[in-house]
């Protein structure tokens, strides 16, 4: 990518200076120099999703290495590393209050982690397909899935059991996000659409 031309190396730059990185200006005929500091590099692979605990104080990333790591933000230091899915987390999610976190992975399973101790609290099963993202709903009480299977699952976090699943997508979902009041769930899919549902009912609110 950097050989291409000069403007796409400064494009690269950008990019990777959006993510931390120490990045030297190019010099004509010169590669950029990248430098990148030791605390920001622990993952084996890409680094897919990251999300701020409620307080603000721990950030945690998902890996295609199979792993989520916490780290002290103000130190940047690794505090835990959280193993059990067995392919890439591609989704991470903190609960409202901070004490859980859910991940989703290639390996279509959704795991739920408590902070505090690092371990798994549960496992949901049910998508036939990568688990592409994951989203609590503001009280905490559900957790939405989004997967390759062109499906939107709602849990129940304190059961681990399927609410209900969403269909409408005709492609990958990639990404849910709950309305600040809980009532509905956004959808955005690799079929160019976003849709609105009705959390309650379960229906498709617009397209």
């Amino acid at each position: 990518m950097w050989r291409k031309s000069r403007d796409n190396r400064w494009t690269a730059w950008l990019v990777v200076a959006g993510l931390g990185l120490v990045v030297a200006p190019p010099l004509l005929g010169q590669e950029p120099e990248l430098q990148i500091p030791r605390n920001r590099v622990a993952h084996d692979k890409a680094v897919s999703s990251v999300a701020y605990s409620p307080d603000g104080k721990t950030l945690a990333s998902g890996s295609v290495d199979k792993t989520i790591k916490l780290w002290d933000v103000k130190t940047g230091k690794e505090q835990a590393t959280l193993e059990g899915h067995t392919d890439a987390v591609f989704s991470v999610a903190y609960s409202p209050d901070g004490k859980t976190l859910a991940s989703g992975s290639v390996d279509k399973t959704i795991k739920l982690w408590d902070v505090a101790t690092g371990k798994e609290q549960a496992t949901l099963k049910g998508h036939t397909g990568w688990v592409l993202t994951v989203a609590y709903s503001a009280d905490g009480k559900t957790l939405a899935s989004g997967s390759e299977d062109k499906t939107i699952k709602l849990w129940d976090v304190a059961t681990g059991k399927e609410q209900a699943t969403l269909k409408g997508h005709t492609d990958a979902v990639r990404s849910v996000a709950y309305s600040p009041d809980g009532k509905t769930l956004a959808s955005g899919s690799f079929d160019k659409t976003i849709k609105l549902w009705d959390v309650k009912t379960g229906k498709e609110q617009a397209k």
